[in-house]
């Protein structure tokens, strides 16, 4: 009897606890998601701010308007390279 007295117990207050315990890791979770979230988005822009540092210093220079400087030319385009002969060969 005593035995059926501590499981009818633990049957009752299970869900309490249950439920006390997902609230307590909701209001965690809630508490903590903005600190995550500042974290996330700081790293984001450090990240961004040095690697745009980082590639406009190993990048060549870019002119504006398409014109060429004298330490990186445009190079000339390639010919067109046509085939010789008839298009269809005749059987």
């Amino acid at each position: 009897m005593d035995t059926m007295l501590k499981w009818v117990a633990i049957i009752l207050f299970a869900p309490v606890v249950i439920g006390f315990a997902a609230q307590a890791f909701v209001v965690a979770l809630i508490a903590i998601i903005p600190y995550v979230l500042l974290v996330a988005v700081t790293i984001g822009i450090v990240a961004g701010l040095t690697a745009g540092f980082v590639l406009r210093h190993q990048l060549p220079f870019r002119s504006s308007g398409g014109q060429e400087t004298d330490e990186f030319p445009v190079p000339p385009p390639e010919p067109v390279r046509r085939p010789r002969g008839p298009r269809r060969p005749e059987n």
